[in-house]
């Protein structure tokens, strides 16, 4: 007769099978070192995102870990197109809509150039398109900056 020891030693020297269904590994080993193959190697064991330090809470199985932290995860690091900075994927968008080094099309009707968001404010104060006051005296006619030199000499200033 096996003693309350002798039969848990037994049962930790018992070797084990895992599953061949494919949301299982097929680990084989004793029940000793199950505990360690489930916290070591099993990939299909949910883990921690590898970003979770950047804020990622999603459990990943081991063996998506990777692509996961690469491919798919909101908190991997996404570099911006116009500017080479590195945001959180999920901050990318927000980034671009206000990136200076992307390139926007000037608001002004009929103008269609191009510029760095961080130049579009020298680029209007230059635009023929731009909508701007008349510059004489008691005049508060508008129009294009274009136009202000034709409306000035029409008008005998």
């Amino acid at each position: 007769e096996l003693g309350r020891w002798g039969l848990f030693k037994d049962i930790e020297r018992s070797v084990l099978v895992a599953s061949s269904d494919k949301h299982c590994c097929n680990w084989g080993g004793k029940v000793c070192e199950l505990q360690a193959h489930l916290a070591e190697s099993c990939a299909y064991e949910p883990v921690p995102c590898p970003n979770a330090a950047a804020g990622c809470q999603e459990p990943v199985l081991r063996k998506d870990a990777a692509s996961h932290a690469s491919d798919t995860c909101e908190y991997r690091q996404s570099k911006c197109g116009h500017c080479s900075v590195f945001v959180l994927a999920r901050d990318l968008p927000e980034h671009e809509g206000s990136c200076p080094e992307a390139h926007i099309e000037c608001p002004n009707a009929g103008c269609g150039e191009t510029v760095a968001r961080r130049s579009m404010a020298e680029h209007r104060g230059l635009c023929g398109r731009e909508d701007v006051g008349c510059p004489c005296p008691g005049c508060d006619e508008r129009m294009a900056r274009a136009e202000v030199e034709k409306h000035m000499a029409a008008s005998g200033a």
